[in-house]
């Protein structure tokens, strides 16, 4: 297994950070099924991997459950209420940018899946608290990640090339030397640990794969 994969007796984890991998592995050890593995990954990555997925965006799944039967998660949010032709043409375009802040239109889903994969994960079995399937996230945010030469690159681009994530606000990422604290990422992480699944907003669903 190379720095990206983590395994335990209950099975493998895989994604594009060591960090988030070893998240993953820690929720199978203590017992969580492949879901809650993959929620904590997906907070650790908002965390390590900010520049490629983070709270703002989207998040489809494809679950194969253990009948074989196939389910597919969606949490793609609806397009802001303000998105509208009139808006993006006053602005001068004739279609919806691939980058900057305009091309930013739909509301943001991805924790809303998260809280959809766990009552998913709850359905086959799972049995970890939220606090705990996020708390890996919340102390890597507090303590810092070191920074990527890909992602150093990214945040030295011109500011409007991002959306910036109002409720972490401005200066939520503080760099020092070549780590990055997220000061402010920890807050939706803890009222998701506290609220639960019930607080999942409705821009997320479940359907069955044909």
């Amino acid at each position: 297994m190379d720095r990206y994969t983590a395994g335990h007796r209950r099975g493998v984890v895989c994604v594009p950070h060591f960090a988030a991998a070893e998240a993953g592995r820690e929720v199978l050890a203590e017992g969580g099924n492949a879901l809650e593995a993959m929620v904590a990954m997906a907070a650790m990555i908002a965390v390590v991997y900010p520049h490629m997925n983070h709270l703002g965006g989207d998040g489809f799944w494809v679950v194969h459950e253990p009948s074989g039967k196939v389910r597919a998660l969606m949490a793609a949010g609806a397009a802001g209420a303000r998105a509208t032709l009139a808006h993006y043409r006053d602005a001068g375009h004739d279609r919806v940018p691939t980058r900057g802040p305009l091309a930013a239109l739909t509301v943001p889903a991805a924790v809303a899946g998260w809280m959809l994969a766990l009552e998913a994960a709850k359905a086959q079995g799972g049995r970890l608290p939220v606090p705990d399937v996020l708390a890996a996230a919340i102390k890597q945010a507090r303590g810092g990640v070191e920074v990527s030469i890909r992602r150093a690159r990214i945040d030295a681009s011109p500011a409007d090339a991002f959306v910036i994530a109002r409720p972490l606000g401005p200066r939520a990422a503080t760099h020092s030397s070549r780590r990055a604290l997220q000061s402010g990422c920890p807050c939706p992480f803890r009222r998701g640990s506290r609220s639960g699944s019930e607080s999942r907003p409705r821009c997320a669903r479940s359907q069955p794969r044909r």
